[in-house]
């Protein structure tokens, strides 16, 4: 029957699993009311008997005593959960073990044995993988498959029911092989692991990368093996492969707890020399760490101990790496782009003598990013250029609809919002199609601010609260937030101001970007200006224009100039506030998003034809002349606006 086979935040009453173990619950207790927290355990508990009929039926005769979470927990911990007390049946339906014994017991000794040992594989295995790990031929399989002991998949992979496969496993540890098969399964999938590294960086890439996800919850078995026995070689050959994968599907927080298990159980004692297995996954580590949501760690003095460390070995590969390791680090943990450029420059040159061309475009991309902050546009869209140049050279998939989106952010900053939106589309119709969660949330995000400056603001609400939604589902925190100020721009201008206000303290109280940071304050300037709250809303204006400022554009700047010129407006400074109105509404880069802002409206015509009189066509010809540079370093260094 069917069962929810992922997110168990989906909508799971529809499946037959669900639908069967609901039905039957009702035998028990015919007045329930099932809450969403309910269904959500249905889908686990249906998900943990795979749609078994019999599992689901024994499943819901406990709901008389326990809740369905408490049924979940139970199954987890043994099969002889699943146990019922009816007598009037044959004696192999009262339980699932019952059921299996009566099976396992029609094999042959020689089937028995081969059964046992495939159930070492989760979630499926090749013909291939079958063979290597625990040498069972074609015929036996044949069988096995006749006895549904194991089923074949229309994708020509084998699969073993999850209770079946734990029934084994019983059997598998009382025979004594339990190790030996572990130990054969673990290096297996490790090896193959390493062998798909060279595809994963090359024009294979997506190919390989739904290889891996099809057979993840094995090499997840096998890493965990392999760190148990601290198995240094394969840990060292195949931990780039496993760091790619989850960077490549933005499964920060999943790396980062494979990797922080394999840097505990390798590091050194008291002042021990660190192994190069030891190096290489505290590296990676970082990486997964700086942009997941487990930055409890201080990764930074560890990671710059092993570059000292690379670098007198002369391993230019992992000085290169651990360098832009460190870069990153700096752009996501310490929050200083300007640092990280210096990492980045050295790293590049590393990997430029190595002629290794996917790392090249790897850094060629953060030293874009890096420079948005630090030089300007200009230079984020060279550097991220080549990088996408290169990606496409080499066949990274994965890093083109990156790129894409550095460059959206470029022209969007340069105030070319037709050429950020051809980007962002792209990106977004990359990411779609190849299953890249994190960056189809990013692409919506900068689609919702391209049309918040063209004054759509259904449009931009709609494709933040997608952003968001997405966001939230599988817990990437940057883009949520991002997303979050996006949408907290949209009610502001709206004049939902309590809404907006709650948004905007949301996103900068989660992990934004330096971009999300911008937004953020700005959005609360926008807010609080409506409020009269002039005092908060300088402040959040400020911290706004001193982010803004670092970008380097006089687009970024315009975008937050009309809240100056409101509060201006409100204080005792009209003749300013009608001089910065002139220069935004008199320059090429002129927002269109303050047509919706009915606040900033009323203020400039009650300046225009009532506080300022004569006094107005004088400070508006002044207005023409002045630079967006100059307002914002008065703006940057005026008292506040009480």
């Amino acid at each position: 029957m069917q069962y929810p086979s992922g997110n168990l935040d989906v909508q799971v009453q529809d499946l037959g699993g669900v639908q069967l173990l609901q039905q039957s619950a009702r035998l028990v207790r015919p007045h329930a009311n099932f809450t969403d927290e309910d269904y959500k355990e249905m889908g686990r508990i249906s998900r943990l008997v795979q749609g078994m009929p019999l599992g689901l039926v024994l499943a819901a005769g406990w709901y008389e005593v326990l809740s369905f979470r408490e049924i979940a927990d139970e199954i987890e911990k043994s099969l002889d959960f699943l146990e019922g007390s009816t007598y009037d049946v044959p004696v192999r339906q009262r339980s699932v073990r019952a059921a299996f014994e009566y099976s396992w017991r029609r094999l042959s000794k020689s089937d028995q044995v081969s059964f046992m040992k495939l159930s070492i594989f989760r979630g499926g295995f090749s013909r291939q993988a079958a063979h290597r790990v625990t040498g069972t031929e074609l015929r036996a399989l044949r069988r096995l498959i006749d006895k549904s002991f194991i089923i074949l998949r229309r994708d020509g992979r084998y699969e073993i029911h999850e209770l079946l496969r734990k029934y084994g496993v019983e059997h598998l540890a009382e025979s004594g092989e339990s190790a030996s098969i572990q130990d054969a399964h673990s290096e297996y999938y490790l090896g193959v692991l390493t062998q798909w590294e060279a595809d994963i960086k090359g024009r294979r890439q997506i190919d390989t990368l739904k290889a891996i996800e099809n057979d993840l919850e094995n090499i997840r078995s096998a890493w965990y093996r392999a760190v148990e026995k601290m198995n240094e070689s394969v840990i060292n050959r195949s931990v780039e492969a496993l760091h790619l994968f989850f960077s490549f599907r933005n499964w920060y927080r999943e790396g980062a707890k494979l990797l922080q298990i394999a840097m505990e159980k390798l590091e050194p004692a008291g002042e021990g020399y660190p192994s190069p297995a030891y190096r290489r996954v505290l590296s990676r580590l970082a990486w997964h760490q700086s942009l997941g949501t487990t930055n409890n760690i201080d990764l930074d003095s560890k990671l710059k101990f092993c570059l000292q460390l690379a670098e007198r070995e002369q391993h230019q590969e992992e000085t290169a790496f651990i360098l832009l390791q460190l870069g990153c680090h700096n752009i996501f943990i310490n929050r200083d782009p300007a640092n990280a450029l210096e990492y980045l420059n050295k790293s590049l040159k590393l990997f430029q003598i190595l002629d290794d061309k996917f790392y090249i475009a790897m850094v060629l991309h953060w030293l874009g990013y890096c420079h948005g902050f630090v030089s300007g546009a200009r230079l984020m869209i060279s550097y991220t250029q080549q990088s996408l140049d290169l990606a496409k050279e080499t066949g990274n998939g994965v890093l083109i609809p990156d790129n894409m989106r550095n460059l959206a952010m470029g022209e969007l900053c340069t105030g070319n919002y037709a050429a950020a939106e051809r980007c962002c589309k792209e990106a977004l119709a990359i990411d779609s199609r190849i299953g890249v969660r994190m960056g189809t949330a990013e692409s919506k995000t900068l689609l919702s601010l391209i049309h918040f400056f063209r004054g759509d603001l259904d449009a931009s609400c709609e494709l933040a609260e997608e952003a968001i939604e997405m966001s939230r589902a599988v817990g990437y925190q940057s883009p949520m937030a991002n997303a979050l100020a996006a949408l907290s721009l949209s009610a502001a201008v709206k004049g939902d101001l309590r809404k907006s206000e709650r948004l905007a303290k949301e996103s900068l109280a989660g992990n934004p970007t330096n971009f999300g940071i911008i937004l953020g304050n700005w959005s609360l300037a926008v807010t609080y200006a409506s409020m009269r709250m002039s005092e908060l809303a300088w402040q959040s204006l400020q911290r706004a224009m001193e982010h803004a400022g670092s970008l380097l554009s006089d687009t970024v700047v315009a975008w937050m100039l009309p809240v100056a010129a409101l509060l201006l407006a409100q204080s005792t400074f009209p003749g300013i506030a009608v001089e910065i109105v002139s220069t935004i509404e008199n320059h090429p880069l002129s927002p269109t998003w303050i047509e919706q802002w009915d606040d900033y409206k009323a203020t400039i015509d009650s300046l225009r034809n009532e506080r300022c009189g004569v006094a107005f066509n004088a400070a508006w010809e002044r207005g023409k002349t002045i630079e967006i540079r100059d307002i914002l370093e008065f703006l940057q260094t005026a008292e506040q606006v009480a």
